[in-house]
């Protein structure tokens, strides 16, 4: 399952050469949504293929949305911020991990504990 899931980074770099044709803006867009709509899908999994099938698309969507942002900063902050700002969003993505893995402590233990965790994912959409 977890092989399956990371091939989704492979065809994240297919998707963000779509953004040449239809532009960066409206494809991050697209890729948030995406994720977050994967995500909330993803909390009502009802079996180990729809599961892997969700967070397929999800992890396509997330590694696409970092790819995009990463050119976005290359392309519009100066050389002298430049550093910073891919590091800090690089920083804000270990963050994220980091939190899911804090709430999984107080949350997992409860029967549907981790489908929380994605239904979480939805925010972005709101």
């Amino acid at each position: 399952v977890i092989a399956i899931v990371r091939l989704g980074v492979l065809l994240a770099v297919l998707l963000s050469l779509a953004a040449d044709r239809f532009g960066r803006r409206p494809m991050l867009l697209a890729t948030i949504c995406g994720f977050a709509l994967m995500s909330a899908v993803t909390a009502g999994a009802i079996n180990v293929v729809w599961f892997t099938i969700t967070q397929f698309l999800a992890k396509m969507f997330l590694h696409t949305e970092y790819l995009l942002s990463n050119v976005s900063i290359l392309e519009e902050f100066d050389t002298g911020t430049r550093g910073w700002a891919v590091g800090a969003v690089s920083a804000l993505c270990v963050m994220g991990s980091g939190l899911c893995i804090v709430m999984y402590g107080p949350i997992g233990g409860y029967p549907y504990g981790w489908r929380i965790l994605y239904a979480v994912g939805v925010i972005p959409l709101l």
